[in-house]
């Protein structure tokens, strides 16, 4: 089973990321698993999760692929996976890292990252201080 995490509110004893939730809940139905609710270590916050999404569209239609394509590229381009061993068979697979659990400055480090691969491809990425200023 795989960890999961979310970043939510609880608003009148309703959590705000309820459906994915429950998505996990049915995947793990019937199997005991353990929650766990505390406040949130330093996590990336949504503007930068926003830029980072707009940077990968933007690469994505340069390159030709979908925003989750480039995401899942630039994942395996910046080593954000653990490899996953198959006891029986000896497969190894990858268990993509989610940047929600990234905190602000691993956030920070991806989006250096993001902006030097661009470069290195010809293609320009604004920073985010200009993304935010309106700069798009």
């Amino acid at each position: 089973m795989m960890n999961e995490i979310f970043v939510g509110k609880i608003d009148k004893g309703v959590f705000t990321k309820s459906r994915a939730v429950r998505k996990v809940f049915d995947k793990n139905e019937g199997k005991e698993v353990a929650v766990l609710i505390q406040e949130p270590k330093d996590i990336r916050t949504l503007q930068q999760n926003k830029y980072f999404h707009k940077c990968c569209t933007l690469l994505g239609e340069e390159f030709g692929y979908t925003t989750e394509e480039m995401k899942v590229l630039l994942k395996e381009e910046f080593g954000m996976y653990d490899e996953v061993v198959n006891k029986k068979t000896g497969e190894v697979l990858k268990n993509w890292k989610s940047t929600a659990q990234l905190t602000k400055k691993e956030f920070s480090e991806l989006t250096e990252n993001l902006i030097r691969f661009a470069g290195e491809h010809g293609v320009r990425i604004l920073t985010p201080e200009e993304f935010f200023n309106g700069s798009f």
